[in-house]
């Protein structure tokens, strides 16, 4: 599922132009055709058709803990990715494997009501993304897009990584989920395709990544904040494995 940006003319100030396709930092142009009215993108009616995303997330959660050789957190800390800014209607909850291979998910309630969830080291996605009237957001779309992320992370069909120029000029971030039974779209096959014509740019991963992922995204992010999140490496890239189930072998594939 793609996920549009929100705004009337485009992506929201300080959107990244370099996200493709879908999905975390995927902002995509709105139609030229039949576009709601200005006001729309400031307006949220019946914000509470969003109340079962809690009710998703923490079946989800409750599953995850006891199905998988995790620890369960509640009332982590979220402050580094702004979730301070924010009430949250319960505390946060973080599923972190005991094999430091695997990938955490952390998962933030705001009152809005909606979902701040952190997958791995630095992705992270909102649910809605927007809420507002004319993104017409439908709360079964967000569950089953937050259920095929959760199902890439747990499946380690999931890719992180930061590249930074050698001499000079910001970093990149990037994410690439490979979704279980969830074929590319037309429109993700086009963005794909436009960027393998653009592959000499400055990219995170290479064309082996693009062909194994069905979505893929990238953002910039300050030179300075990329060196502290690689250590000082120009490069760092986190394969996260699949997460082991409960009185399995570490080695046996996890499905959710």
């Amino acid at each position: 599922m793609s996920r549009d940006a929100c705004g009337p003319g485009g992506p929201p100030q300080g959107a990244d132009s370099k996200a493709i396709p879908g999905g975390w930092f995927g902002y995509a142009p709105l139609p030229d055709a039949g576009d709601p009215p200005d006001e729309a993108y400031s307006r949220v009616t019946n914000s509470e058709r969003f109340r079962p995303l809690h009710e998703a997330a923490l079946r989800l959660i409750e599953r995850l803990e006891a199905e998988y050789d995790v620890e369960m957190t509640e009332g982590c800390d979220l402050r580094d990715i702004g979730v301070g800014r924010e009430s949250m209607a319960r505390p946060m909850v973080m599923l972190s494997p005991d094999d430091p291979g695997c990938a955490p998910i952390t998962v933030a309630f705001t009152d809005f009501p909606g979902l701040i969830i952190r997958l791995g080291k630095w992705v992270e996605e909102r649910f809605p993304d927007c809420g507002c009237d004319a993104c017409d957001e439908d709360a079964d779309d967000e569950i089953e897009y937050m259920t095929e992320l959760f199902e890439s992370v747990v499946s380690g069909g999931f890719l992180e990584a930061v590249r930074i120029p050698r001499f000079l000029g910001d970093g990149l971030v990037g994410a690439a989920f490979s979704v279980p039974d969830m074929p590319i779209t037309e429109s993700e096959r086009a963005d794909i395709l436009e960027w393998r014509k653009k592959r000499n740019s400055f990219t995170v991963f290479d064309e082996s990544v693009v062909t194994s992922y069905e979505r893929l995204s990238q953002r910039g992010v300050k030179r300075s904040r990329a060196l502290e999140m690689t250590g000082g490496r120009l490069y760092l890239e986190f394969d996260w494995k699949p997460w082991p189930r409960r009185g399995h072998s570490p080695n046996r594939e996890s499905d959710v």
